[in-house]
């Protein structure tokens, strides 16, 4: 059931009931769906069960209609999924879930209106970043992904950076999930022409399992817009989908450059 409010946002009444859509070593995934009219905005508050904890959120949409505000954990068991409608279409907000102990450490930070706004928060020294999240207010989400702190190692395992943009002024707040599990990190680039929206599909690999996902926009961001990261099965012989990420955006033909748009999956067992 939609809920419309004064401020035209729609909430799902919730934390609605997510669909369980399978599991895949420690991990579990679950689903929740909305449609949307445009200049519509939606909220989903959606959880894993209490043995649960949430190393990742993510969304896919029809037609590539949806602009991402809140992908975030804000509880160890709960998540927010918020999106704005440029026209309809129909939402699907996912949650992956482990079964592994999560330690979150969060940020905050006021991004200023017409700027490009940046954010990151790190984990403990002595645990692996598996997972994070960003709410970036009546903002949108440009770039949310784990990133590398130029320590001794190469991979993006030391926290979550995210980076806004929007007409308004918003506080943003930002998650990192922390284990001492220790994950295996991919990724996978392309290059947008103007006027051009493609999708890049990083995969786990070997017996790992899909456990969060991220994507980056490297460049002028008042040009593109990130439209869809859906974590997805790869025609194996289950149909969980914990294979790989399917992440998507859009350059703006006002632009006179290309753009690099970079997609993460985070997998552990």
């Amino acid at each position: 059931m939609l809920v419309a409010t004064a401020a035209a946002l729609a909430l799902v009444a919730g934390p609605a009931l997510a669909a369980v859509i399978g599991t895949a070593g420690s991990i579990t995934y679950t689903s929740v769906s909305a449609s949307l009219m445009d200049n519509e905005d939606i909220e989903i508050q959606t959880d894993c069960s209490a043995a649960k904890r949430i190393t990742g959120v993510a969304f896919g949409t029809e037609l590539l209609n949806l602009d991402p505000q809140a992908l975030i954990m804000y509880a160890a068991n709960a998540a927010r999924i918020r999106v704005a409608a440029s026209g309809n279409d129909t939402l699907t907000g996912y949650v992956m879930c482990t079964s592994a102990k999560v330690r979150y450490v969060t940020a905050d930070k006021t991004h200023n209106g017409v700027a490009t706004g940046k954010l990151k928060v790190r984990c403990p020294a002595t645990r692996h970043l598996v997972g994070g999240g960003v709410d970036a207010g009546q903002r949108f989400i440009q770039s949310t992904y784990p990133f590398d702190s130029k320590d001794k190692g190469r991979k993006p395992d030391d926290g979550w950076k995210a980076t806004t943009s929007g007409l308004q002024t918003a506080t943003v707040e930002i998650t990192a999930a922390c284990s001492k599990v220790e994950p295996k990190y991919t990724k996978e680039s392309v290059s947008l022409s103007p006027s051009v929206s493609s999708a890049v599909i990083p995969k786990c690999k070997g017996d790992t399992n899909l456990a969060s996902v991220g994507a980056r926009l490297s460049g002028p961001i008042q040009y593109a817009s990130l439209n869809s990261m859906r974590p997805r099965d790869d025609d194996d012989a289950g149909s969980v989908p914990g294979d790989e990420v399917l992440v998507n955006m859009s350059n703006d033909g006002s632009n006179p450059d290309s753009e690099k748009l970079t997609g993460y999956a985070i997998c552990i067992d």
